[in-house]
């Protein structure tokens, strides 16, 4: 078991759901249908469609498990390392591109209801939230990924 990697992500998490809580509303706050289909799963999508779907679920699932449980399976090779590198990069600059979109699509919805100011606020939840979500997907899944596999040139965009 890899503590110390296990601790980092655990320790990032609760410091995410404190500040979460400590904002004076409820957690569920947090939560958007909307900007949640938006950034991981088209994220998701659009990983499977370029990496192939199988290709990016043996990264995602056996990447995170030779990280935190690294003496329990068979080391992977420099082609599949490379291969978790691209995937884990190129999930990077989708989340990022994901929550772009989802800010826009939510500006988009406010800016048609501004004569309401009332029902300005589901259109703000769904434009900060998509780009919450991707910046949280970013720190907690690929870039640990992308570290893990590649070193700095996978983060620095380094060859």
């Amino acid at each position: 078991m890899n503590l110390p990697a296990l601790f980092g992500l655990l320790c990032t998490g609760v410091l995410i759901v404190c500040a979460m809580g400590f904002s004076g509303h409820s957690i569920h706050v947090f939560v958007d249908s909307s900007a949640l289909l938006i950034v991981p799963i088209g994220t998701l999508c659009l990983l499977g469609a370029t990496h192939r779907f199988s290709t990016t679920f043996r990264v995602l699932f056996g990447g995170w498990r030779r990280i935190l449980a690294p003496g329990r399976s068979v080391d992977w090779s420099a082609d599949q390392r490379l291969e978790a590198v691209t995937v884990a990069t190129t999930g990077r600059m989708l989340s990022l591109l994901m929550g772009l979109f989802g800010g826009i699509l939510g500006l988009i919805g406010m800016l048609q209801v501004l004569d309401d100011p009332t029902r300005i606020g589901s259109s703000m939840a769904v434009c900060l939230l998509a780009l919450f979500y991707a910046l949280v997907q970013n720190l907690l899944i690929f870039f640990p990924l992308a570290r893990y596999f590649g070193g700095a040139s996978a983060i620095d965009g380094a060859p």
